[in-house]
């Protein structure tokens, strides 16, 4: 199998807008900040718009999350559990050649 190419990442990890792009290919991921995850499992179900579609038709089972509220980083592990996922879902098997991943964050300040 030949070398894959480096990649360069950037993601915008905004309130609304969960944008990822990729230098040479353009933006590859731009939907909703929010993610849906099995409460038993601690497992993601879906993010993005499919995670959105889910608000208010959930079961006790399956809750839905926007990690990121009022300008800052509410949860961290539901914020890493999307990038790891959205990531792995673009990237497949590709992930190891990002070389650069840049990420933007809310810009109010906390702990997080």
């Amino acid at each position: 199998m030949g070398q894959m190419k480096n990649l360069s990442v950037g993601v915008d990890l905004g309130i609304s807008n969960l944008l990822i792009y990729v230098e040479g290919q353009g933006t590859l991921f731009n939907e909703p900040s929010i993610i849906a995850i099995d409460k038993a499992s601690q497992k993601v179900v879906s993010v993005g718009y499919a995670a959105a579609k889910l608000v208010g038709k959930t079961h006790d089972k399956v809750e839905v999350v926007r990690p990121l509220q009022g300008g800052v980083i509410s949860d961290i592990q539901m914020v890493k559990q999307i990038l790891l996922y959205t990531l792995e879902r673009i990237f497949l098997s590709r992930i190891d050649s990002i070389t650069k991943l840049i990420i933007c964050i809310p810009s109010v300040i906390t702990e997080t």
